[in-house]
């Protein structure tokens, strides 16, 4: 059994960062399509807009998710795309930092959570008292 390091999410951005690339980032993008296929086509679903770092998921015509918090809420998804810098075995992300996923989330808390990141992205942290842990994870070797 693998012990769970505890170093903070701020600590794990750092390590992430410094690791390489996504791998197999086209991967990852067929494995999401083969996710959205297994839904029902009339299934709201709201994805992240891609920063530099994150897997480019645009190819896939997904709605965005609102730029303002409100906003978000008062048109809520069924299934929310959200980026991941990484993940621990717990399926809890390391986002961006700001927060704005955790918030939107536990207001919509019936949404479907998935996260889409690269298997060489898992890296163990302790997660905190905000945190909202994924429903599944994508990554190159499909769904978790």
């Amino acid at each position: 059994m693998t012990e769970r390091i505890t170093i903070t999410k701020k600590k794990s951005r750092e390590l992430v960062r410094l690791k390489s690339p996504a791998a197999f980032p086209s991967l990852v993008v067929r494995q999401l399509s083969f996710f959205l296929d297994t839904l029902d086509p009339y299934t709201k679903v709201h994805a992240y807009d891609v920063l530099p770092g994150e897997i480019d998921i645009s190819e896939l015509g997904l709605v965005p998710i609102p730029d303002d918090l409100q906003d978000a809420i008062d048109d809520p998804a069924e299934v929310y795309i959200v980026p991941m810098l990484g993940v621990n075995s717990l399926n809890y992300r390391l986002g961006r930092g700001g927060g704005f996923y955790d918030r939107l989330l536990k207001k919509v808390p019936s949404a479907l959570v998935v996260g889409v990141t690269s298997e060489s992205r898992r890296i163990e942290f302790l997660e905190e008292g905000h945190d909202v842990p994924m429903d599944i994870v994508i990554t190159e070797r499909g769904q978790h």
